[in-house]
């Protein structure tokens, strides 16, 4: 269940990376594993399908409450991740409550992949996964 959610995490510091200015990226170790997790029948792609229930397993994993938002100390009980996942989480808070509703979880992850899909395949390949991340450590360092 840890690796789990270090994955899932990862996977969320990467969706909420579309927009990021000064967020830690995971590493590339960490996006792989979270690109496997979410690979639910390993054939190389993500597919929206996927997707979608990468990003409820996400949601549930992190609304350990179960009261409909994920706060700031839901993320932070994630221990090597949760400082710099709810940086890059806060910036989906689209109302600015200081909590994520389920809704600004899936447009962040949604706006992520449709970034990261570059050939609008709606399938993700680890080759695009990690381009993007590329594309936005560099993106990051030259906003620094």
């Amino acid at each position: 269940m840890k690796s789990t959610l270090i994955a899932i995490a990862a996977g969320l510091s990467l969706a909420g990376a579309a927009g990021a200015q000064t967020s830690p990226q995971p590493s590339a170790s960490a996006a792989r594993q979270a690109f496997e997790v979410a690979d639910l029948d390993h054939d190389g792609y993500v597919s929206l399908a996927e997707f979608h229930k990468d990003v409820l397993q996400s949601w549930r994993a992190l609304d350990a409450d179960g009261d409909g938002y994920i706060t700031r100390d839901e993320v932070h009980r994630l221990p090597q991740h949760g400082p710099g996942l709810y940086r890059s989480l806060q910036r989906a808070d689209r109302n600015g409550d200081g909590k994520l509703s389920f809704k600004e979880v899936v447009d962040a992850r949604m706006d992520y992949f449709d970034h990261a899909d570059t050939n609008a395949d709606d399938l993700l390949s680890l080759a695009e996964v990690m381009a993007y991340r590329q594309r936005n450590a560099g993106d990051t360092a030259t906003r620094r």
